[in-house]
């Protein structure tokens, strides 16, 4: 019992000398006193502490990962802006083209007939 407590605890990121301590604290064959209580407190505390500079460190990871998301999506919107300006600069020319065209055509047709 004592060891594979021993060993979850290291896993958990709990120091040897603290797992050490909680672990002969919570041998059956031992008499409880107040310094084992301390010791089992530092331990939620020191797994609290541990949890919450993961979650920190999680969270700066996100806040990274969303100004990278925010910077390509920005560009991405720069080039469809670019592209349809260009497509609309593009049916302008076209479309003034075709009128002018047709307005030649009336003109000619109306100066022959």
């Amino acid at each position: 019992m004592d060891d594979k407590l021993f060993n979850d605890l290291i896993e958990i990121g709990i120091s040897k000398e603290t797992a050490h301590a909680v672990a002969v604290s919570l041998n059956p064959d031992h008499i409880a006193t107040q310094k084992d209580v301390l010791r089992l407190e530092k331990l939620i505390l020191d797994s609290r502490l541990s949890a919450k500079k993961d979650i920190i460190r999680l969270e700066q990871a996100l806040k990274k990962v969303d100004v990278e998301w925010r910077k390509a999506m920005v560009e991405q919107q720069a080039k469809s802006t670019e592209l349809y300006a260009n497509s609309n600069r593009q049916f302008i020319i076209t479309f003034l083209g075709m009128m002018l065209t047709a307005c030649v055509l009336f003109a000619m047709n109306y100066y022959f007939h």
